[in-house]
């Protein structure tokens, strides 16, 4: 979605949301903080993240996470808080 293109702050909490697809975030290149707490989320694949370069701060905690592949937070290299629980 070329609607991504200036997103800094992505906020999905709370949505009962069980896929996140990295296709819908390849233009997601400047997103600082990502929310999607609380949501029932049960993969998380390397491409997810790997165009948010900027990303700073990734909450995840409270969802269902079964599979969480190698490296997924490989190209996160500003990121300062993560939380999974």
């Amino acid at each position: 979605l070329d609607e991504f293109i200036y997103l800094e702050n992505f906020d999905i909490s709370f949505n009962n949301i069980v896929n996140l697809y990295p296709s819908i975030f390849k233009n997601a290149h400047k997103i600082k903080r990502f929310n999607a707490q609380s949501n029932k989320i049960k993969v998380i694949n390397k491409e997810l993240f790997s165009n948010m370069r900027f990303l700073e701060e990734l909450n995840l905690e409270s969802n269902h996470i079964e599979i969480l592949s190698d490296n997924s937070f490989e190209e996160l290299r500003r990121l300062k808080f993560l939380s999974l629980k």
